[in-house]
């Protein structure tokens, strides 16, 4: 289960897997989609790819995802009470000269739904996730292959790399109502 409300989690899959989603995500023939801003406020731009939202399938990559990722999926049902996707989102970051701190948010911020957010690394960069907890900032470096689970309520923000692009894939996972 998660202690003090978020769990880190190395090596969430297989090696052979872990490349597989990696190439696909570099392809020349992923499409990915420009922001001029993460949150509407920031001015950090950055290219996404919605894979579901609000529980809709909105990417014909999703059968991709849904075979490759099985261990993730599998990881987060075992260690948490999340047992449906709300939403997964791909996100790359283009490198910059300086860290760019991304705006503090929730993923879901006037939803009442009960909610686990992950965000898992498909690089090791000098990104970071940032997460607030009990008025204690804790930053969590980028890992690939690394799995950071946390309550959705928690506000968090990620950060831009200098290093490389930083590319990470945001889930979200309906809590199961007991």
């Amino acid at each position: 289960m998660i202690d003090n409300n978020y769990k880190v989690i190395n090596d969430v899959l297989p090696k052979d897997d872990f490349i597989d989603v990696n190439n696909f995500l570099l392809s020349p023939k992923f499409p990915y989609y420009f922001n001029k801003s993460t949150d509407g406020k920031d001015n950090i731009e950055m290219f996404t790819h919605l894979i579901v939202n609000n529980f809709q399938i909105t990417s014909e990559t999703y059968k991709f995802f849904s075979q490759k990722l099985i261990p993730l999926y599998k990881l987060v049902k075992d260690e948490t009470t999340a047992n449906t996707i709300l939403r997964i989102k791909v996100n790359f970051y283009p490198k910059t000269i300086v860290n760019k701190l991304m705006g503090v948010h929730t993923d879901f911020p006037n939803s009442e739904i009960e909610y686990l957010t992950c965000v898992y690394s498909l690089d090791s960069s000098n990104g970071f996730t940032g997460l607030f907890i009990n008025d204690k900032e804790i930053k969590i470096n980028s890992k690939a292959n690394q799995l950071i689970m946390f309550d959705g309520k928690i506000k968090h923000y990620g950060t831009t790399a200098t290093d490389m692009n930083r590319l990470i894939v945001n889930f979200d996972f309906i809590k199961k109502v007991n």
